[in-house]
């Protein structure tokens, strides 16, 4: 559709972009009140890591998908932090 192609053109120009995605900061919780942690991405194994408090666990793409797009729930990610 016409409006798929120019949502396309309008984003084509961010692939050339040198940042890349290294942590996503996820809330669970509601508009008051709630939790926060992070998944980080290890660039030298390839894997995120999953800090929540005291606990540090490895973490597939798939996890940090699944909390930051809201499918687990009252989890959402707050904020990215890209860096080049």
């Amino acid at each position: 559709s016409g409006f798929q192609d120019k949502i396309k053109e309008i984003y084509s120009k961010f692939n050339n972009n040198p940042y890349y995605l290294h942590s996503v900061l996820i809330h669970e919780g509601s508009d008051n009140s709630g939790h926060y942690y992070v998944y980080i991405w290890n660039h030298k194994k390839g894997t995120y890591y999953k800090f929540n408090d005291t606990q540090v666990s490895e973490a597939t793409i798939e996890d940090m998908q699944k909390d930051a797009f809201g499918e687990n729930g009252t989890r959402s990610a707050f904020c990215l932090y890209y860096i080049n």
